[in-house]
């Protein structure tokens, strides 16, 4: 959170009820004492959340504060999950390209029809996050300015669909080498 600005979405996890009744003070009174501080520091602030859990519910459960949520509440938009919305992939593989052409200096133009057809028939249990990382692995591979079918991961290769059913060893899997990936990504300048 910044004073008079507007950060980019986070994501909203409920997280303990000390730390929802802070926020909630925070927007309600626009002020919070920084760490250390005797006096309050006045914030002008405007919060864009996001997230993947339905507050409502946790509302009704209570894990979530109903009056934490309705201050939140001001605008909502629903956005389907990517399997859901294909028609997305041009633009979202349009952004990856350019952004990951300026972070690796390189000039890859498009995706081979081959290419594109593997990740529209990709499900996304990933969501974004999956295809974002799809597109930076194939970067990795490709050398030429077309990224080509042979540039994704072996598991999406050939048209067979990830299943949005998951096993528990599959998903803490996946998190372990998440981790790992981030903390090589966070270390190295490639």
């Amino acid at each position: 959170m910044r004073d008079s600005g507007c950060d980019p979405p986070g994501l909203l996890d409920p997280g303990p009820p000390a730390i929802q009744a802070k926020l909630l003070r925070v927007l309600q009174e626009k002020t919070y004492y920084p760490l250390g501080a005797a006096k309050p520091q006045i914030v002008n602030v405007r919060v864009v959340t996001a997230t993947n859990k339905n507050l409502a519910e946790l509302v009704t459960q209570g894990q979530f504060r109903s009056d934490l949520y309705y201050r939140i509440k001001v605008l909502e938009v629903h956005l389907p999950p990517l399997r859901d919305r294909k028609d997305d992939l041009p633009l979202l593989c349009d952004h990856f390209l350019r952004k990951y052409n300026v972070k690796y200096k390189k000039s890859i133009l498009n995706l081979s029809d081959e290419a594109f057809e593997i990740l529209a028939n990709h499900d996304f249990p990933g969501n974004v996050r999956e295809l974002e990382n799809l597109i930076e692995h194939a970067f990795t591979f490709c050398s030429g300015n077309t990224i080509e079918k042979e540039h994704f991961p072996a598991e999406i290769r050939g048209g067979s669909r990830c299943s949005t059913q998951t096993t528990e060893t599959q998903r803490a899997g996946r998190r372990t080498a998440g981790t790992f990936a981030l903390i090589a990504d966070a270390r190295s300048d490639w």
